[in-house]
């Protein structure tokens, strides 16, 4: 003897497309550990956003995005100042390398194969460490 069971097939009804409606929104925080991060955003009724946000870190480098959503897709132009960083255009986004030029208290400790090396107060346009 076989029971079967057969279970109803759940139909999804079609959702409807949301109305966009226009908002803005601004936030600024600062973390514990001297990371800032602020951000704007607006968006219209017809379903496009505009926005830019920054983040600074503790060490002076600062990442700025600036952005847009539209018909034709999401648009984003970055300008950093993190290390490491080359000028470059991957699809849809502009990136800007901005050195960082001045003096910063760097207390950075970085270890490779019991390689330790401590960085403090160094001038430097671009920075990167090798062990």
């Amino acid at each position: 003897m076989a029971l079967i069971f057969c279970l109803p097939n759940p139909r999804t009804e079609p959702q409807e497309e949301a109305i966009p409606s226009p908002y803005s929104f601004n936030i600024k925080t600062g973390a514990a550990y001297g990371t800032k991060v602020t951000r704007e955003e607006v968006g219209d009724a017809e379903g496009r956003v505009k926005g830019t946000y920054t983040v600074s870190s503790p060490r002076g480098a600062t990442r700025v995005v600036q952005y847009q959503a539209d018909d034709t897709g999401f648009h984003a132009n970055i300008k950093t100042s993190e290390p490491n960083i080359k000028t470059h255009s991957p699809s849809n986004a502009q990136i800007e390398a901005i050195p960082i030029k001045g003096t910063f208290p760097l207390y950075l400790i970085y270890s490779l194969n019991c390689c330790y090396r401590i960085v403090l107060n160094r001038q430097y346009d671009n920075f990167t460490i090798k062990c």
